[in-house]
């Protein structure tokens, strides 16, 4: 009976050095959860993360949060609720032409760019969702 007694207490000890070591492990910061891959960064480096703006697409909408902006940094959370790719490309004054990653159908990405004052062209460059609606305009003062 006395092994019995010493084998519980093995147990109990192991079981609450185990808890112990579980409660702390999770103090250091860090995060088991998987991190997004890096968001293509247009024309500032990855520190120069602006103010952000909600961007929605879906099958053949469009959806900006903010389509009146101050001259700036900006990363724009494209949050695609369809099912098939989009992307967000913008044409104005000193950035050309540039566009956002492709996103997955119920995926979302992230996008930074510098924006200076005027009217911006924006819409899907994924085959031809431009032609079916997915286009809206971005002014910029």
């Amino acid at each position: 009976m006395h092994r019995i007694t010493n084998r519980r207490r093995l147990a109990l000890a192991t079981g609450a050095a185990a808890v112990t070591l579980l409660a702390f492990s999770g103090c250091g910061g860090g995060s088991s959860a998987p991190e997004a891959p890096p968001a293509r960064q247009a024309t500032t480096s990855p520190a120069q993360q602006g103010s952000m703006v909600n961007v929605t697409v879906n099958e053949f909408s469009f959806v900006m949060a903010k389509q009146d902006l101050a001259a700036g940094t900006y990363t724009f959370v494209i949050d695609n609720v369809g099912s098939a790719p989009h992307a967000m490309a913008l044409e104005g004054p000193a950035v050309g032409t540039q566009q956002s990653d492709v996103v997955d159908g119920g995926k979302k990405t992230e996008w930074t760019v510098t924006l200076q004052p005027g009217t911006y062209e924006v819409w899907c460059p994924v085959g031809n969702h431009r032609a079916q609606g997915m286009e809206t305009t971005l002014t910029v003062k």
